[in-house]
């Protein structure tokens, strides 16, 4: 009985102390920078689906599975650093074979193209957060922030970028923030698969980045609205 009710005072002890521990700004920010990512390339990527592709619903229903199935991956099992790398690299590979401009290809390709990165994306975002829950006493304010982070970058990709830009960077963009998530998580690994991926990251960085400058060089005069990026070509 001794033993029992010592065993339950200090369960009671660790969640008063769990319920004391305050939500920092940083630990807030990464669970709606992480969620707000994941939405931003679901957006970002349904959008070249349907523009390469076709505007049927069945075309931007296959993203949205594919990012709900790497939701369910990340919090059902935690994933291992070595299929970390495998999915780091696929993303990156993926990355550099972007269909943009004249390099748009087959519509199979394009749509397994589109479907990978969502997958190797969205495994490495989701599952950088579901290693970031935190207690029971937060996971409130946890799903919260994931729900919010998630509004903000989905509304964010599909409603800024054609008042703000007059090219299509929306792309560019989401995958700098899934090699920046990546990156940081890099940092949390250790010896040679430390060393892997960051390399990884960085390379998936300078990739999106070169994607960015790439769209910026297309010659024509662009514009943008909510149905896509325009040209005028001179002939």
């Amino acid at each position: 009985l001794a033993m029992k009710a010592a065993s339950a005072e200090l369960v009671s002890i660790i969640k008063q102390h769990e319920a004391s521990i305050r939500i920092g700004f940083f630990e807030a920010f990464r669970w709606m920078f992480l969620a707000a990512s994941g939405a931003a390339m679901l957006v970002a990527i349904s959008q070249v689906l349907a523009w390469t592709l076709a505007t049927a619903p069945m075309v931007w229903v296959l993203p949205l599975a594919v990012y709900l199935l790497t939701f369910i991956v990340a919090f059902r099992w935690e994933i291992p650093q070595r299929w970390r790398l495998i999915a780091l690299l696929a993303f990156l590979s993926l990355s550099l074979s972007t269909p943009f401009g004249s390099r748009i290809g087959h519509p199979f390709s394009i749509l397994v193209w589109g479907l990978g990165l969502m997958l190797s994306g969205g495994l490495l975002l989701h599952g950088r957060l579901a290693q970031a829950k935190p207690p029971k006493a937060q996971l409130t304010a946890y799903y919260l922030f994931i729900s919010v982070g998630g509004a903000c970058g989905g509304a964010a990709t599909a409603l800024l970028p054609p008042i703000l830009f007059h090219r299509f960077y929306e792309l560019p963009m989401a995958l700098g923030a899934v090699a920046l998530a990546a990156w940081g998580s890099a940092l949390r690994m250790e010896g040679l698969k430390r060393s892997m991926a960051l390399l990884l990251a960085s390379l998936s960085m300078a990739t999106a980045t070169a994607l960015g400058f790439a769209e910026s060089m297309k010659p024509g005069f662009w514009t943008s609205d909510f149905y896509g990026a325009h040209a005028v070509m001179s002939v």
